[in-house]
């Protein structure tokens, strides 16, 4: 599941960032796509027509409040980062971290902070907050 199969663009709200490897931003450019099993949730922010930062995550559909670590593996839950530039892409997944998020099914809602650390050589701290309303389909 990812946001190259949604049809109709739902989703608002935002990703906050307050710790990145380019500083605190907030990507308003956000998707939110669930089935039965997981929920995929992504954010961009575009700083110029040649640059953007994206978040992706991949969460449980668990309705209610869940916590818990990052998988390294790429199973949910999993979180990256990608600092595109004129389409090179420099992807930082996440080695460990923890998150702890609140999906309300039922009204589309879904809330939650995160903190990961990427895999080393070139490991970097992302902190920061969900906020955001409707599925995409």
């Amino acid at each position: 599941m990812n946001a190259d199969h949604v049809k109709e663009k739902h989703s608002t709200g935002n990703i906050t960032a307050t710790v990145s490897p380019q500083g605190p931003f907030i990507a308003h450019e956000v998707v939110m796509v669930t089935d039965e099993k997981e929920l995929y949730i992504s954010g961009t922010h575009h700083i110029s027509e040649d640059e953007k930062l994206v978040f992706h995550f991949r969460f449980a559909a668990t309705n209610g409040e869940q916590s818990g670590e990052f998988n390294p593996s790429g199973e949910y839950p999993a979180a990256s980062y990608a600092h595109v530039t004129r389409g090179h892409i420099r992807l930082y997944s996440a080695e460990r971290g923890t998150f702890s998020t609140t999906l309300i099914k039922q009204t589309q809602h879904f809330t939650g902070n995160f903190h990961f650390f990427s895999a080393a050589p070139d490991e970097e701290a992302f902190e920061g907050t969900f906020n955001i309303q409707k599925f995409d389909l």
